[in-house]
């Protein structure tokens, strides 16, 4: 008869890797019989006014949105809308505002449609067509950071200027042409360093 030469520590260490081995094949299919859980997680928000300041910028643009069918018997007829973007939040906001066309529109339209923007008293800078229109701050000048409690108005100045151009391989006369566009004001906090502001104060001083 042989002998085991074993020693227990080596038996222990065996034993112990048959375990981990089986564990490891249990896996996901295994049917669970036994549970532990943490219980009672309960979740809360309590419905905000929209116009309270919070700990972020808060933009809010305003202004009566452009509903226009354009004459097509005449050239360079337009639309204006007079628009505000205005920071009533806690902290200063860095911004920019575009057209964002919808999905699905008429593209011969959105490509013949020239975007115009004033800046307050400023002069009137183009900003491209609906199809491909230019951020507002990048073609009037305009600081793409709104302060606390700082507002700019912004005229917007839609033109066909000439209808024939609408009558391409695509269309037909009289086909009615939609385009349908968003103005998107886009933002992010800025909070201000707090070195910069000691810095600030020593001035003051």
């Amino acid at each position: 008869m042989r002998e085991n030469t074993r020693s227990p520590k080596k038996k222990l260490l065996a034993a112990g890797l048959a375990v981990a081995l089986g564990a490891g094949m249990v896996g996901v299919g295994a049917n669970f019989n036994l549970l532990t859980s943490i219980t009672g997680n309960q979740f809360q928000a309590t419905v905000p006014n929209p116009v309270d300041p919070r700990e972020e910028a808060l933009l809010r643009v305003t202004g009566d949105k452009i509903d226009k069918t354009f004459n097509v018997a005449a050239n360079h007829d337009e639309v204006v809308a007079d628009w505000n973007i205005a920071n009533i939040g806690r902290f200063d906001a860095q911004f920019a505002a575009d057209f964002l066309t919808a999905a699905t529109i008429d593209q011969v339209l959105a490509e013949n449609l020239e975007v115009f923007y004033t800046v307050g008293d400023g002069p009137e800078r183009r900003a491209g067509t609906l199809a491909d229109s230019t951020e507002l701050t990048a073609v009037t000048g305009l600081s793409d950071v709104l302060k606390v409690g700082e507002d700019v108005d912004v005229q917007v100045r839609i033109v066909l200027p000439n209808p024939a151009e609408l009558l391409v391989t695509d269309t037909e006369i009289d086909q009615v042409l939609n385009v349908a566009a968003d103005w998107d004001v886009r933002y992010l906090t800025i909070v201000a360093d707090e070195d910069e502001d000691e810095d600030e104060d020593e001035t003051d001083a």
